[in-house]
């Protein structure tokens, strides 16, 4: 009798390049909350959440077009700049992929479809330069994400972009952690940004455009990645229960999910209240916990 795993692992099977491939079980894990949330409140609540690390929710603005950007994104899709069903986007589904979290922003980080499979290639490619992941905080950026910015800077063209200008409005610029541009990681992604698409944004090092003409991509979720050994559930007194991994943590609202995750994953570790938040921050460092 096939197991509980065996049933979602088969649901989910895709094809790529004529073949049949599995699955990633933080995948799985999606596609069985997703299932869960379809059930119990329709399909507008699939989105799911994404806390932000602590160091992720300074100030990232963005200048204005006069004297800064170089290369300006243009609209695609019969779209307005901000306004961009979330549907027509591609999750970044990467370790040390973290959505920042200030009024207006979203729970993911989106991109246009095209430039999500570019950024995931950089990615991987400073993974395996460095050893290590490179912390993306912000893609797409809505209208009203724009807005809190362009208020949150007095109006003031130097330091954000009036909303319905920006970028990030075509899900065409990436911002990265500040805390990871290092000397080191900027020369590296400053002369690697033209091969992936990408190009500098005036002085703001952590914040990348993406230059490539749009080009037509599914917008499906990109074939990632992931650390999935370094995937556990944890739990703890005062504490949601959650699951962790290499950059990634979610919380598990509901009885449902927590079966689901478990089935995955194994048996939640317990610990303190304290252990949980030394869990969580490790993880969302981009580093495996060991227990």
């Amino acid at each position: 009798m096939p197991t509980a795993r065996d049933q979602m692992t088969r649901g989910m099977m895709t094809e790529r390049n004529g073949a049949l491939t599995q699955p990633s079980r933080r995948q799985m894990l999606g596609f069985a909350g997703a299932a869960v949330a379809s059930a119990a409140l329709g399909s507008d609540l699939l989105r799911g959440t994404a806390a932000s690390a602590s160091s992720s929710t300074a100030a990232y603005p963005e200048a204005s077009a006069s004297g800064q950007m170089s290369v300006l994104a243009t609209g695609w899709g019969g779209y307005s700049n901000g306004q961009i069903p979330l549907d027509a986007l591609t999750i970044v589904d990467y370790p040390g992929v973290v959505a920042n979290s200030f009024p207006g922003s979203l729970a993911k980080v989106y991109m246009r479809p095209d430039a999500a499979r570019d950024l995931l290639s950089w990615l991987k490619a400073f993974r395996s330069h460095f050893g290590a992941y490179l912390r993306v905080n912000e893609g797409y950026r809505s209208l009203a994400g724009q807005q809190y910015w362009w208020d949150y800077w007095g109006h003031n063209p130097d330091l954000g972009a009036e909303p319905g200008t920006s970028n990030h409005g075509w899900g065409a610029a990436v911002d990265f952690l500040q805390a990871d541009m290092t000397s080191a990681n900027l020369a590296w992604l400053r002369s690697t940004c033209a091969t992936y698409g990408f190009a500098v944004y005036g002085n703001e090092n952590w914040h990348f455009n993406y230059t490539r003409a749009y080009s037509a991509v599914e917008p499906t979720s990109p074939e990632v990645e992931t650390d999935d050994d370094g995937m556990v559930v944890i739990a703890a007194p005062d504490r949601t229960t959650a699951v962790i991994g290499p950059g990634y943590y979610r919380t598990l609202a509901t009885d449902e999910f927590v079966s689901a995750a478990t089935v995955l994953l194994g048996p939640a570790h317990k610990g303190t209240t304290r252990q949980y938040d030394v869990w969580k921050a490790v993880a969302l460092q981009g580093q495996s916990v060991r227990f």
